[in-house]
């Protein structure tokens, strides 16, 4: 029994390790760029404010360490060469003794002040909060990130949005974070929320290929056909694969498509009824014509029968592919056909 109990152990453990690992690989290779130092709090702050109107961008950070230093860096970038680039535009300023080192697993510190995006694009510097000072290095290694990574692996969508959403106030700045968000968004029926996250993701790297995949698919199935092209004509200009490439194709040919402009219509009306003077005699049979001498006349008298009639219409309506909001229309009426039973 306890063998048994043992061997389950060891299976819930290993799918459990396979399910997180795409994720825990994530933060093997990520770089730090080193600015400035100092133990004066206030130029810590003049230090992140000036670099801040340098480079403009995000995770910049003030760091704290355990002597009362403050560092000035960039942290998560996610490439040497991309580290190497803010390196080089410091070089002709004040900070052009900047550093470039490789990040170690798990390393954690606390921060002061970090910079973050606005609404308006703007990058602006704000003061950490109690529960944002201590600052994991790679997000996506936190134990936040693996359980909501966790949830969406095992369809678990309304709570993998429920913590997507939670790292999103405090990480508003992350790629996956966004992109996870969205796809759980999708599952759920949330396209609005889907759309919104989707968009900060191509803002931040118009380069992500999958998100815009996806993102103009969502475009696809909510008709927004303009939007959809711009998308997946955007996407065939990029470095994607074969397989995605066909599958944009099929999209555009899809989208492409001229809906129908012409359509038809028929009407047929029937009717019945009952006549009591089918050949207009006259109520009297002999009568005088008035002025001619009063000469008399004999007549018929009232016949009644009963009748059926039919009307046909036919409408043939074509809509202009220049100008849909044009509409020529021809129409064809069949005789009033009337037929007496008798």
């Amino acid at each position: 029994m306890k063998a048994n109990n043992k061997r389950l152990l060891y299976m819930k453990l290993f799918f459990t390790i396979i399910l997180l690992f795409p994720f825990l690989s994530i933060s093997a290779s990520t770089y730090t760029l080193y600015i400035a130092s100092t133990k004066n709090k206030n130029i810590a702050k003049k230090y992140i404010e000036e670099v801040n109107d340098l480079l403009k961008i995000e995770n910049l950070v003030v760091r704290t360490h355990k002597k009362e230093n403050y560092s000035l860096i960039v942290n998560q970038i996610k490439d040497i060469q991309s580290a190497k680039d803010l390196q080089n535009k410091l070089k002709k300023t004040t900070y052009k003794d900047s550093f470039v080192k490789k990040d170690l697993k798990d390393l954690k510190y606390n921060i002061l002040f970090y910079t973050k995006s606005t609404i308006e694009n703007k990058t602006i510097v704000k003061e950490a909060k109690e529960d944002e000072k201590e600052y994991i290095l790679d997000v996506e290694s936190s134990n936040e990130y693996i359980t909501a990574s966790t949830m969406y692996n095992i369809g678990n969508y309304k709570r993998s949005y429920e913590l997507f959403n939670k790292l999103f106030y405090k990480h508003n700045y992350n790629l996956n974070i966004n992109y996870f968000l969205a796809q759980s968004a999708i599952k759920l029926g949330m396209y609005d929320e889907a759309s919104i996250a989707f968009e900060r993701v191509l803002i931040q790297d118009p380069k992500f290929n999958k998100a815009r995949y996806d993102y103009a698919r969502l475009l696809t199935k909510l008709k927004l056909k303009k939007e959809a092209k711009k998308e997946f004509n955007i996407l065939l200009k990029e470095n994607i694969t074969e397989e995605i490439k066909k599958d944009v194709k099929k999209y555009l040919k899809y989208l492409n498509k001229e809906r129908k402009l012409t359509y038809n219509s028929a009407t047929l009306i029937l009717g019945a009824g009952h006549n009591s003077n089918v050949n207009n005699g006259l109520l009297s049979t002999q009568y005088t014509l008035p002025g001619l001498g009063d000469i008399s006349v004999r007549g018929e008298e009232p016949i009644s029968d009963n009748f059926h009639n039919e009307i046909l219409s036919l409408d043939f309506n074509n809509i202009l592919k220049s100008n849909t909001a044009i509409k020529i229309k021809n129409s064809l009426l069949a005789p009033d056909f009337v037929a007496y039973l008798n």
